[in-house]
């Protein structure tokens, strides 16, 4: 036998016997690894076997092998021998090898057998790795393109335009579940770049979807720590009262609004006063049939439970800060009592990505929610590895019939770009999740994968920013603060470090106080002016600068331009140095306002007006992580939390976004335009603000497909 023959066996044997393995807590193999090894020596046989040098056999790691030393690849390729015969090695936390040498390991071992290829005829390649059955659809096409609608739901929802979006039902011959009136290039906000997405294809059932996530979760208890590392792994099993409606399923598709839409509530009345919620729940909603909660029914009590839980304290206590009782008169029906009015609060509270609904017996035996996940969402857990892996399969007894259309679900944690594009170029992942390219990064993917589809939208808020001690010299100081924004040089950093592909913009999101994004113009001191930073530091008595340091993790889009800002804010005499910590600390440091001087930090995703503006800025708010503290905006933040005419209360949001800008509570960062990289097999992904695989899917599971 060859030996590329021989790798592509072993390869598969083992794939074989770590997904067979009965018992997962020993299991502490990444089996992504595995089958990207398999993926690429099969590749490299089937070149051998074409009589193709093996230089133009593209795909594989060679890019790897080339860049790294020779050093590497003999240790690594000895490293994964041994794993290969020993399975309770750790490979992807070696410390002395990593991810990127097993990869290199792997290159060294694929191109040491012969170069000589046979003169033979090709043949067809080595079978692919072991997957799914899928159920073939067996409806014929229409030939009209229908909407969609989700079965069951019985809400009304506003007829939309024929350009956009629309969840009115249509009547049409075959399943509609999954079919959207969506063209591509009208869908205003996104630009797509690679192969166009086709919303009104008939979907596939079955399938596994396969994504990966490069942050790792603490634990999986969402009233303790929030998160996009805590959410990614409980968004799939578990369910909201209500929930914004994905982009696909938006009646008038906007991709930075929450359009609110059923969950476990199938309808809600709001009081005249606007105080009070009552929402009438779905019957015969069960629990995932998995132990301790053993598929009961859902009732209002655990809607109760799991409120009364996050208003009590911990990381949710500041997003239920408004709610003041919470009732369940009986066994479907929730009453939720707010201290004043609040336009926002489904939105802003039910809808949150956080605001999960837990089953009390799993706190009741474990003491928190650390541990387990079980919820009433699409999918349920079969299998956790370590914290790099969580395979979830349909669950059986979901509340919407015949939904999912996937049989399953694969998330894999990994924290090394590389690795993921390794194993997204060669088809083990759908949706590279953290891959946080560029555009031009995501141009250059495309040329290499030309089946690989990427969505472009630009934010409407900037989502990175300098958070400061407010409290503190010489972050107290205005002007101080107006001389660092002034200092740095965003238009360069948008030129130079985004290609032109990023946007310069207050914290505060713009859409819900202006028609159209403001310009510079608009924003004095966003502007790039070094001589009136210098001016500005000699006029607050800082002729000499001053130095400080800030906490800081390596977010992909503040470790790129970080460098610049430095050199920036050096320029006219600041010295800035970083306090380098994980993402738990920093996370712990930055939401709880406990960094000494100031952090390079995010402005978190909020699905509400009142999320960005009263939760993250008002002084008695625990989302204002940056300890804003200023009487007249809280006056304006706290009566635009309560107002419902449309015209008065976005009044009162403009005076809290120039607040924003004029003192400059929060240095901004460049956003550069969002890229999200999915392959071309995966269907009916739409941005939208509470869309974005792989943390924020919850229900928007439900109308996802892979092709086979």
């Amino acid at each position: 036998m060859h030996c590329l023959e021989s790798e592509v066996e072993k390869y598969r044997r083992r794939v074989q016997k770590i997904r067979a393995n009965p018992d997962p807590a020993k299991l502490k193999a990444n089996i992504l690894l595995y089958e990207l090894a398999l993926k690429e020596s099969e590749h490299r046989w089937k070149c051998y076997q074409e009589g193709r040098p093996f230089g133009f056999c593209v795909g594989g790691p060679r890019n790897v092998f080339r860049a790294l030393g020779m050093k590497v690849f003999s240790s690594a390729s000895r490293k994964l021998e041994e794993t290969m015969e020993k399975p309770d090695r750790v490979i992807a936390n070696d410390k002395r090898l990593g991810i990127i040498g097993v990869l290199a390991g792997l290159a060294l071992l694929l191109s040491s057998c012969g170069q000589a290829a046979p003169a033979a005829t090709p043949t067809a390649g080595a079978p692919s790795s072991p997957t799914a059955t899928r159920a073939a659809a067996t409806a014929t096409p229409v030939t009209s393109a229908p909407t969609a609608t989700r079965p069951t739901v019985a809400v009304p929802t506003a007829t939309a335009t024929a350009t956009q979006p629309t969840s009115t039902p249509v009547p049409t011959p075959g399943p509609t579940f999954g079919r959207y009136n969506i063209d591509p290039d009208k869908v205003v906000g996104v630009r797509f770049a690679g192969v166009k997405p086709d919303f009104n294809a008939v979907p596939k059932r079955g399938g596994v979807l396969k994504a990966s996530w490069n942050l790792v979760w603490p634990h999986f208890d969402v009233s303790q720590a929030t998160g996009a590392g805590v959410a990614a792994p409980l968004a799939p099993a578990y369910s909201k009262l209500v929930s914004c409606k994905p982009g696909v399923e938006m009646a008038k598709y906007n991709p930075w609004l929450c359009e609110v839409g059923p969950d476990l509530a199938a309808s809600w009345d709001i009081s005249s006063d606007g105080k009070t919620y009552t929402f009438h729940l779905r019957q015969g909603v069960k629990f995932q049939n998995l132990p301790p909660v053993n598929g009961r029914e859902l009732t209002a009590q655990d809607i109760k439970y799991s409120y009364e839980l996050y208003k009590s304290g911990g990381a949710q206590s500041g997003a239920f800060a408004t709610v003041q009782k919470i009732e369940a008169p009986d066994k479907y029906t929730v009453k939720v009592s707010l201290d004043g009015p609040d336009p926002d609060f489904l939105a802003g509270v039910a809808c949150e990505i956080y605001s999960l609904i837990l089953p009390r017996e799993i706190a009741d035996r474990d003491g928190d929610f650390k541990k387990t996940i079980g919820g009433t969402g699409p999918f349920q857990v079969k299998q956790v590895v370590g914290k790099e892996r969580v395979v979830y399969e349909r669950n059986p007894s979901y509340f919407i019939k015949d939904v999912p259309i996937l049989d399953g679900y694969e998330l894999s944690m990994l924290t090394d770009v590389t690795t993921v594009l390794s194993a997204f170029r060669a088809g083990l992942l759908h949706y590279p999740g953290g891959a946080n390219l560029t555009v031009d990064a995501a141009k250059s993917l495309i040329s290499s994968k030309p089946d690989t589809t990427a969505q472009l939208y630009d934010w409407d808020w900037a989502g990175y920013s300098i958070y400061m001690r407010l409290d503190k010299p010489p972050f107290n100081d205005v002007r101080v603060r107006r001389a660092m924004s002034m200092a740095i040089d965003r238009p360069g950093i948008v030129k130079d470090i985004f290609g032109g592909e990023g946007s310069i913009m207050a914290p505060a999101p713009w859409s819900y106080v202006f028609d159209s994004k403001p310009g510079l113009d608009k924003l004095p001191y966003y502007n790039y002016d070094p001589a009136k930073a210098r001016q500005l530091l000699n006029d607050a008595g800082y002729a000499d600068g001053f130095k400080f340091v800030a906490n800081y993790y390596a977010y992909d889009a503040i470790r790129l331009q970080t460098p610049v800002i430095i050199d920036n804010l050096k320029a006219v005499g600041i010295k800035m140095d970083l306090l380098v910590q994980d993402n738990t600390a920093f996370n712990a440091a930055l939401q709880r306002h406990a960094y000494d001087q100031a952090a390079t930090g995010y402005v978190i995703t909020r699905t509400s007006a009142n999320g960005h503006y009263y939760q993250g800025m008002d002084s008695k708010s625990a989302g204002n992580w940056a300890g804003i503290n200023d009487p007249e905006l809280d006056k304006a933040l706290e009566a635009s939390a309560i107002e419902f005419d449309p015209a008065k209360r976005r009044a009162l949001l403009q005076k809290a976004y120039q607040a924003e800008v004029e003192n400059l509570y929060r240095v901004p960062m460049v956003y550069p335009t969002g890229v999200a990289i999915q392959s071309s097999k995966l269907h009916n992904f739409l941005y939208s603000i509470d869309f974005i695989p792989v943390y924020k899917l919850g229900r928007n599971f439900e109308m996802l497909w892979v092709d086979p």
